[in-house]
């Protein structure tokens, strides 16, 4: 028996909710990742071709 017919409605309602925050959540996180991964290759990017200017010069 239950005491608030309505409590159950209220408690599905919730986790659905819960759930639809975390999926967005792991989706930004996903998003970052990327995003740092982007930026460190990039990064790697301007370091090689730093090294490979500076290995000109000396030329």
């Amino acid at each position: 028996m239950e005491l608030n017919p309505g409590l159950s409605e209220v408690v599905f309602g919730l986790r659905a909710e819960v759930e639809a925050l975390k999926t967005r959540l792991n989706k930004i996180e996903r998003g970052q990742e990327v995003a740092v991964s982007a930026a460190y290759w990039q990064a790697v990017e301007r370091e090689r071709d730093s090294t490979d200017k500076k290995r000109r010069h000396l030329l």
